[in-house]
């Protein structure tokens, strides 16, 4: 099966599953409900600290001279967006 072609190549349809999706960083408070929005996750852009696998989940810190990243703060929990394990497999920590 082949996707589209530009005129000199074909291209392959690929379809890949490991890819993720990355919320636009006002969805919640744009979408959820107002009595919830207190409550649901907020966006948050702060460096990236030490990274441990502990108890089986990796725990990541913040660090203001680390490299910046975008992260979900929900919960007293910290989730990075990019360049790293997905929420569920992550928790971090300050």
């Amino acid at each position: 099966m082949t996707g589209e072609t530009n005129g000199t190549t074909e291209l392959p349809l690929v379809i890949s599953v490991d890819d993720h999706v990355i919320e636009p960083a006002h969805l919640f408070e744009s979408w959820l409900p107002a009595k919830y929005r207190d409550r649901g996750p907020k966006p948050l852009t702060a460096g990236i600290g030490e990274l441990a696998y502990i108890g089986g989940k990796y725990k990541f810190t913040t660090d203001p001279d680390g490299q910046l990243t975008d992260w979900w703060q929900y919960e007293g929990d910290l989730f990075p967006t990019s360049g790293s394990s997905p929420p569920s497999a992550s928790r971090a920590t300050r």
